[in-house]
């Protein structure tokens, strides 16, 4: 996984399958760092 400092919220993962194929995935931090990690469920 490749991630720019330790502080990133985002890493990226991505790889060569062979014959033009490839996969790639986005991960994000699991702290919690905007409001919307923090919304509350609206009954």
């Amino acid at each position: 996984m490749k991630r720019r400092g330790r502080d990133s919220r985002f890493g990226v993962v991505s790889m060569c399958i062979g014959t033009g194929m490839g996969a790639a995935a986005v991960f994000e931090r699991g702290d919690c760092v905007d409001g919307l990690c923090n919304a509350k469920k609206i009954d």
